[in-house]
């Protein structure tokens, strides 16, 4: 194979200044790869595209497409100084993309980096994929018949690597891999910022010393709920009035104050009867977890923040929020970490709150190597992991 000279990223969502980061476009540019990301969002979710949800981003190296034909086309042309980073899900509306890259020259990648303890309770992660499949739709039924074929049948090669964020990552893929497929040890994506911020050794991100925060998501407008079609069983006047009244429940029995963690890409600036009597900040979700006495959430990949830092952590969730598969993934959480997650719907003000400042270390250390970062890898930025491969080439 000759030297990489050229990194491909296939994305099939639309691609922001967090994203950008977060591929470490920068970082691949520094170990001299030509970076470009091809957006295939309007051919695999349209509605993504003409919607508009995040504000355009633009860079050198992006390009959008608009038809299959052009995309295939430009797949066919590229050759062995090129490589193929695909973020994409591998489901029924983009095993077309994998075909043709199967019948080009090009080599490529897959990424699976997060996941979840998921595999601790199988009822609990049965009735997540029940909530995923539904409502249930030509596309999601043939993406899960797709994914057990052969690839050979498929028409599909395999990846030449896989960069995994750990062990339970790994064995939780559904990615078309098999024994050839290199595994390449990184860690989950998360891990840089926690790398950076060390390394910056940051300050406080707000000017008070015992102070509880949430770990914002976004969730009655988030994207996921969007695609899926289970947004609509969440209201947000309902989901933020319970949030606001169990802060203040919060806040009265501790004497702390609150601190919103503002989800990057939320919009309260737009939607100010949210959080109204509550400071939000956004874009220092780690120092916020960093220098916070406990941390609120529901089952952000933030929480892997308050991992690192040892920080005692309180799920939270809703009668409405089960509807979705969200509800499954918090009891996941709570469960791993041997909590019951609280109600913000229906808690009442005998809530005990008498050990919510403990951690149990042995338990952090444990999710810590098996979802966070394994002993075997470097601790480098994922993408200066994936640079040192790929120059080896």
């Amino acid at each position: 194979m000759a030297n990489i000279q050229r990194i491909i990223f296939l994305v099939e969502n639309p691609f922001d200044s967090r994203d950008y980061k977060r591929r470490g476009i920068e970082i691949l540019k520094a170990n001299n790869f030509n970076v470009e990301v091809w957006d295939t969002t309007p051919l695999i979710f349209p509605y993504l595209y003409k919607k508009d949800l995040y504000p355009p981003f633009k860079f050198k190296g992006l390009r959008v497409f608009l038809s299959k034909e052009e995309l295939r086309k430009e797949i066919y042309s590229l050759d062995h100084s090129s490589f193929i980073i695909s973020l994409l899900f591998f489901h029924a509306g983009d095993i077309w993309i994998f075909k043709a890259i199967s019948k080009s020259k090009v080599e490529y990648a897959v990424v699976s980096a997060n996941t979840f303890p998921s595999f601790e309770n199988k009822k609990l992660l049965l009735s997540f994929y029940i909530k995923k499949l539904f409502p249930p739709t030509p596309s999601k039924i043939i993406s899960i018949l797709l994914r057990r074929l052969p690839l050979k049948l498929l028409g599909i090669k395999t990846a030449k690597f896989i960069f995994a964020g750990s062990p339970v990552a790994l064995r939780s893929t559904k990615f078309p891999i098999n024994k050839n497929t290199e595994i390449v040890w990184t860690h989950d994506l998360d891990y840089d910022l926690y790398l950076e911020v060390e390394k910056k050794n940051a300050t406080q991100a707000f000017n008070n010393k015992d102070y509880i925060v949430f770990i914002d998501q976004y969730l009655p407008f988030h994207i996921d709920l969007k695609i899926s079609g289970l947004n609509k069983y969440i209201d947000p006047d309902d989901y933020y009035n319970s949030l606001e009244r169990f802060f203040d429940f919060l806040a009265k029995k501790t004497g702390m104050q609150i601190i919103i963690a503002a989800h990057p890409r939320s919009e309260y600036e737009k939607k100010e009867r949210y959080f109204k009597n509550y400071t939000i900040i956004k874009h220092k979700t780690i120092e916020l977890i960093k220098n916070s006495r406990l941390v609120l959430l529901h089952n952000s990949t933030a929480r892997n923040f308050a991992i690192l830092y040892k920080k005692p952590m309180l799920f939270l969730t809703s009668s409405k929020i089960d509807k979705t598969f969200h509800g499954e993934l918090i009891r996941m959480l709570a469960e791993y970490f041997k909590m019951s997650p609280i109600y913000i719907n229906k808690f009442t003000e005998d809530l005990s709150l008498n050990k919510i400042f403990l951690v149990d270390e042995t338990l952090y250390l444990r999710y810590k190597e098996n979802y966070i970062k394994t002993a075997v890898s470097p601790n480098l930025p994922f993408w200066q992991i994936v640079s040192d491969r790929l120059k080896r080439l």
